[in-house]
């Protein structure tokens, strides 16, 4: 082993025994503890449910689309403070996407209420067939 590669060892081996494998330790961990989705889908044989956590915000700062049964929920709020002993500056930013099933009627203006930091949209059903039940035998 050239005198290089020792000295690479000798400096690798503390890292390694210190931090390991964090990184490919951690991964799945994160990937496997989403507790709340900050949005939801629900729907009944009527209507289709939307909720999102957009807290911090005013109604007036969120902005809502809908097209092609794709619903964007985006919104932003920029706080600043200017104090004598500290200078305050945050910036609050959500944006969801999500796809609406085939059966929301875009026609109809759906109902909106913004409480406690959550966005609730409910949207109506089109009107016509609706699924067929098949029996098993």
């Amino acid at each position: 082993m050239s005198p290089n590669n020792q000295l690479q060892k000798r400096f690798e081996h503390p890292f390694e025994k210190i931090f390991g494998n964090f990184w490919e330790d951690q991964l799945p961990a994160f990937e496997n503890k989403i507790v709340n989705s900050p949005i939801s889908l629900a729907e009944d044989d009527r209507a289709v449910y939307v909720e999102a956590s957009v807290p911090g915000l005013n109604a007036s700062e969120i902005d809502v689309t809908l097209e092609n049964k794709m619903l964007w929920i985006r919104g932003s709020k920029k706080e600043m403070q200017d104090n004598k002993k500290y200078h305050y500056r945050s910036k609050k930013t959500y944006s969801y996407q999500i796809s609406l099933p085939e059966t929301v009627d875009e026609n109809k203006e759906p109902e909106t209420k913004y409480e406690h930091g959550v966005l609730s949209i409910t949207f109506s059903k089109i009107k016509g067939e609706s699924a067929k039940k098949i029996q098993v035998k």
